[in-house]
């Protein structure tokens, strides 16, 4: 990891001590825990803390994440995934990626709390889908309307459930018109979306 920064381990390590993000690296072949910044030693277990350990025992778990990219994303790219931990309540984020560390192959993880973020997310999305009526948010493709998000008022609207809903809209929202209506209400569409005002 070193190689192509011109730092060394220690310089490395130091950098990464400092972070405000929990980042801890472990070994391909066996998952043991290489190491483990400032932010994540205060979070490993207390029964670990002066014995090799793999990464998942630092955090008080008896087997490895079952969502765990460790060895299958490759150094060219990043797996992103999200756990919730029922013993505390929060939801993290991770960032991970196969990476060469002193000359051993490992993976990284960048580790994010953002139970604030899904709390805050929850909240929208209860407001949005209490407001009456629906709300949809499109994104236009080549003429298309590709559905981004639509409350669950639109589905009450359509007598649709969100699977049928999201079957029917997937190539373009405006096959869910009613045949008759369509041609009038594509024309209205292109016509607001050459003024601007959708």
């Amino acid at each position: 990891m070193t190689k192509d920064t011109g730092i060394s381990m220690d310089q490395l390590e130091s950098i990464l001590d400092h972070s405000p993000t929990t980042i801890i690296i472990s070994s391909l072949d066996n998952r043991e825990l290489l190491y483990a910044n400032k932010a994540a030693r205060s979070r490993i277990s207390k029964k670990g803390k002066d014995s090799s350990l793999t990464c998942y025992q630092a955090f008080g778990y008896d087997s490895p994440c079952p969502t765990c990219p460790s060895g299958r994303v490759g150094q060219e790219e990043s797996a992103l995934r999200e756990l919730y931990d029922p013993e505390n309540g929060h939801t993290y984020q991770f960032v991970g990626k196969d990476i060469d560390w002193a000359g051993r192959p490992a993976h990284i993880e960048y580790i994010s709390d953002i139970s604030k973020q899904k709390l805050l997310e929850q909240e929208l999305d209860h407001l949005v889908n209490s407001i009456p009526g629906g709300i949809a948010s499109y994104e236009v493709r080549e003429g298309r309307f590709v559905p981004v998000y639509f409350s669950d008022g639109v589905m009450e609207i359509s007598g649709h459930t969100r699977e049928e809903y999201n079957e029917m809209a997937k190539n373009d929202a405006l096959d869910v018109i009613y045949e008759a209506d369509r041609d009038r209400v594509m024309a209205a569409a292109a016509k607001a979306l050459e003024r601007g005002r959708l």
